[in-house]
């Protein structure tokens, strides 16, 4: 039942935004929001080894500042470079029409 919900939520959500501008905060943290999926656990769990024995509820904002700014260095160091070097890959290999084609067209040779 959730599901038709939020299927018919995201289609007004995209007749809204087909004509504005997105903020541009929000653009700047979505370019790295999933750094935070990827590193947030690993910080968790540096907390939870390092300071044990201190109040959890306190450290709260500590923590969430130290995921996002690890989230950001790792964005930083590791995706931002990746998705750069793949569509590099990406554009060279569109301009190589025949490696493309021959790649797409004929399976892999079988060795026995």
């Amino acid at each position: 039942m959730f599901a038709l919900f939020a299927v018919a939520w995201v289609i007004r959500e995209v007749q809204f935004f087909q004509g504005r501008a997105a903020p541009p905060l929000l653009e700047w943290g979505g370019r790295w929001s999933y750094s935070v999926y990827l590193v947030h656990n690993t910080v968790l769990v540096a907390f939870g080894h390092l300071l044990a024995r201190a109040n959890g509820f306190a450290l709260w904002p500590v923590e969430l500042a130290a995921i996002l700014g690890v989230s950001y260095v790792f964005h930083l160091a590791v995706e931002r470079p990746s998705h750069r070097l793949a569509q590099s890959v990406g554009r060279f290999l569109a301009r190589q029409r025949r490696l493309t084609v021959l790649a797409i067209s004929q399976p892999p040779a079988v060795v026995p």
